[in-house]
């Protein structure tokens, strides 16, 4: 990387700010390192057809998702 490639800002909770600092250190890199890394690794994914869970999504349990299913279709097979 070089100072002429492109730029650009972006804003980022506090905490996840916090949390790649760390990682950072524990990498030995520099933060704008370690955010071009993990873009890398998630566009990489993205080329092979996979994809990075979403945060909201890995509250929820896999059960129970399968139980709300199994409502919904039994309630749309009622009607």
């Amino acid at each position: 990387m070089s100072r002429r490639d492109p730029q650009f800002n972006v804003r980022i909770p506090s905490e996840l700010k916090d949390k790649l600092v760390t990682l950072a250190e524990r990498n030995k890199r520099s933060i704008n390192t370690e955010i071009v890394a993990a873009i890398e690794a998630a566009v990489e994914l993205a080329d092979q057809g996979l994809s990075i869970k979403r945060p909201e999504m890995s509250d929820l349990d896999y059960s129970d998702l399968v139980k709300r299913i199994e409502r919904l279709e039994k309630k749309s097979n009622s009607n």
